[in-house]
């Protein structure tokens, strides 16, 4: 956990800002649809993809979001549970493919 600021904006002022910044909408745009993409392409892992095949893209994918340390380790922890919980499987079966 990390400490965080919070803001809020209320709703008028944001539709505002999105009808008057063009730049910031397209930005925003952008990200749900980069966003929507990799959501897509999950979904489709967890049925065409083995699980192996999909530890293996879901591991790619930390890596190139979180980055490695020095000693190439991944800079989150993360227990077999929770990397079962985001490859879609089971805890015994992730304990198998490591």
């Amino acid at each position: 956990m990390k400490d965080s600021v919070l803001c809020f904006l209320e709703l008028d002022f944001f539709k505002t800002l999105l009808k008057t910044n063009n730049t910031f909408a397209y930005r925003l745009m952008m990200f749900y649809a980069d966003e929507l993409h990799w959501s897509e392409q999950k979904m489709g892992s967890l049925v065409h993809l083995s699980v192996k095949e999909r530890f293996v893209v879901n591991l790619l994918y930390l890596i190139n979001h979180l980055g490695l340390d020095k000693e190439n380790v991944l800079k989150a922890e993360l227990t077999k549970t929770d990397l079962a919980a985001y490859v879609g499987t089971t805890y015994e079966t992730i304990y198998r493919v490591i």
